[in-house]
C-alpha cells in the first residue's frame, strides 16, 4: 500500500490527481473528527491541517524529481476542493462557512507548499524544515486546547435622518417590517432581521427582534426617550442557515459567536435632523480571532445598515405621505374659483415663458 502511494517514479497527471484525492479526503476526515469528537474551531483546523496538507503534497511531488511550483499548487488546490466537497457531503459544514474559511486555509496551504518543497531537498536546512512542519501543527493544537479569554468588542454604525428625535424614537422602539434582503451576505444564509416587536415599555420590558433564523429576546436596560434605548441579549438564534444538501446545524452556530447587548442613541442635529447610532457588543470563540473578527464585524455592520436605513426610509416615506395629505386637505378647503384662478395663472405664466 505504501509503495503504491509513494512510488519513486515521476508523478504523472493521474498520480498527482490521486495524491490530491487522498490528501483532500484525509483533511476532511481529520476536520470532521476535530469537530465531532471535541469541537474546536481554531488554529488547528484553519492553519495546521492546510499547512500539513500543502507540505505533504509538495514534499511527495518533489521527493525525487523537480516538479514545477505550478503543478504543486494545482494539486494542492484540487486537494482543498476535494476536502470542501467531502465536508459538504459528510454534513460537517455548509457552503458559506467553507467560503469564509477559504482565504486563511489557502494561506496555510501555500506556506506548507513552499516548506514542503524546501524540506524535500537534502541537507541540514531541509531537516530543519521537516522539524518545523512537524512541530508547528502540534504547537497550534496546544494553543487551541488552551483557554482563551474572549475579547469583547463593540461595533457602531450611524445614519442621519431628516426628522426630530421624538419622531425617530417611535420607529426605533418598534421597527416596522423590513423587506426581503438584497445583500449577498444575507441571501447566502447569514441571519438577518425581519421586524421588531415590543412587549410593554420601560426598563425590564422585552424587545423581541425577529430574525430569519429565530428570535432575539432582549430585556430593556435603558429607556430614555427620545435619546437612548439599550438592551441585553437573553437568548439568540443561530447565526446563519447553512447552504448544504442536508439540514445541518454545526457546533459553531451555538455559543461560538455571542451577542451580549445592543443600543440605539439619538442625537439632535440642526435643521430638525437626528443622528441615529446603532451599537452591538459581541465576542466569539473562533481562532484566529483577528481573522474571524473581520467577518463578524462586516456582518454586524451589514445588519446595522439594513436596520438604520430601513428606519430612515420609513420615516421619509411617512413624512412624504403626511405632506401629501396636508396639501390635499388644503386644496379641498380652497374655494373652487380660487383653485381655477390659480390654475389659470399657472398656465398663463407657463405660456409667457
Amino acid at each position: 500500500m505504501a509503495s503504491f502511494l509513494f512510488r519513486p517514479e515521476p508523478p504523472p497527471a493521474f498520480s498527482m490527481v490521486r495524491t490530491a484525492l487522498i490528501s483532500g479526503l484525509l483533511m476532511a476526515l481529520f476536520t470532521a473528527m476535530s469537530t465531532w469528537v471535541h469541537p474546536t474551531y481554531g488554529w488547528y483546523i484553519f492553519l495546521a491541517l492546510p499547512l500539513v496538507l500543502g507540505a505533504g503534497v509538495s514534499a511527495y511531488a518533489t521527493k525525487k524529481h523537480d516538479v514545477s511550483v505550478g503543478k504543486i499548487l494545482a494539486t494542492t488546490a484540487l486537494s482543498n476542493a476535494v476536502a470542501c466537497v467531502s465536508l459538504l457531503l459528510l454534513a460537517v459544514e455548509g457552503l458559506i462557512c467553507l467560503v469564509m474559511a477559504l482565504p486563511i486555509t489557502t494561506v496555510g496551504m501555500l506556506v506548507g507548499v513552499f516548506l514542503g518543497r524546501f524540506a524535500s531537498r537534502r541537507g541540514k536546512a531541509a531537516f530543519g524544515s521537516r522539524v518545523t512542519i512537524g512541530i508547528v501543527p502540534v504547537i497550534l493544537a496546544v494553543v487551541d486546547g488552551s483557554n482563551h479569554e474572549p475579547i469583547v468588542r463593540t461595533v457602531h454604525s450611524s445614519v442621519e435622518i431628516p426628522a426630530p428625535p421624538h419622531v425617530v424614537w417611535q420607529s426605533v422602539v418598534a421597527i416596522p417590517p423590513l423587506a426581503e434582503p438584497t445583500e449577498l451576505v444575507f441571501r447566502a444564509g447569514v441571519a438577518y432581521p425581519t421586524h421588531v416587536t415590543l412587549r410593554d415599555t420601560g426598563v425590564g420590558a422585552l424587545r423581541i427582534c425577529h430574525f430569519s433564523t429565530g428570535d432575539f429576546v432582549e430585556p430593556i436596560t435603558i429607556w430614555q426617550p427620545p435619546s437612548r434605548l439599550a438592551f441585553s441579549v437573553q437568548r439568540m438564534p443561530e447565526t446563519m442557515r447553512e447552504l448544504s444538501p442536508w439540514d445541518i446545524h454545526p457546533e459553531h452556530l451555538h455559543g461560538y459567536f455571542v451577542t451580549t447587548n445592543g443600543s440605539f442613541r439619538l442625537e439632535s442635529l440642526p435643521n430638525q435632523t437626528t443622528r441615529l447610532t446603532g451599537s452591538t457588543t459581541y465576542y466569539h470563540s473562533i481562532q484566529p480571532e483577528w481573522y474571524w473578527r473581520m467577518w463578524s464585524e462586516h456582518i454586524i455592520a451589514s445588519i446595522h445598515q439594513r436596520v438604520l436605513h430601513h428606519i430612515r426610509n420609513h420615516i421619509i416615506t411617512e413624512n412624504h405621505k403626511q405632506h401629501s395629505k396636508k396639501r390635499l386637505a388644503q386644496n379641498e378647503r380652497t374655494p373652487l374659483s380660487l383653485r381655477r384662478d390659480s390654475t389659470d395663472q399657472t398656465y398663463s405664466n407657463s405660456r409667457q415663458q
